[in-house]
């Protein structure tokens, strides 16, 4: 027997397994939405009540929350080389991915070149590599975006 319930709001349930003869105990005594398991268990036999039987009162939790509506992830990217050095005026940064984007139907990948603590967007391209002409520190993100509720021109 594998019980399976459906709820419609979020918060933490449980599942607890029951057992009991049914010929001494008829289970619409349970009133639902009020009732509680404590209430329940008590009432068994071996808590002094007329029930024999035994019911599980850890039971099955579970918590349930509203599911995200964007499955877009971005992923992670690491770099080989993070110290480089300008070479006749400039380095070029790349990175790799170490988790690959998970990029929904109609959504677009860019990558940010940010510069600083502050996280400066100094440039976007299509690939994640960039060639840079000061020293500094730079940082390159993955952008995962919907073009149309997001207009990288604003940037």
């Amino acid at each position: 027997n594998n019980p399976s319930f459906e709820v419609a709001d979020r918060g933490t349930y449980s599942i607890h397994r029951f057992v009991y003869d049914p010929d001494v105990y008829n289970t619409s005594e349970i009133s639902l939405g009020e009732m509680t398991i404590s209430e329940l268990f008590d009432m068994q036999k071996s808590e002094g009540g007329d029930i024999c039987g035994d019911v599980d009162v850890e039971g099955a939790v579970f918590e349930v929350s509203y599911c995200r509506s964007c499955y877009a992830f971005a992923g992670s990217l690491w770099v080989h080389q993070s110290q480089l050095c300008l070479r006749y005026g400039s380095a070029q940064l790349l990175a790799l991915h170490y988790r690959t984007p998970i990029v929904p139907d109609n959504y677009k990948v860019k990558y940010l070149l940010s510069k600083g603590e502050d996280l400066i967007i100094k440039d976007i391209n299509d690939q994640p590599v960039f060639e840079v002409y000061y020293e500094g520190d730079y940082k390159i993100h993955t952008l995962v975006y919907n073009p149309s509720k997001m207009d990288l021109d604003d940037l």
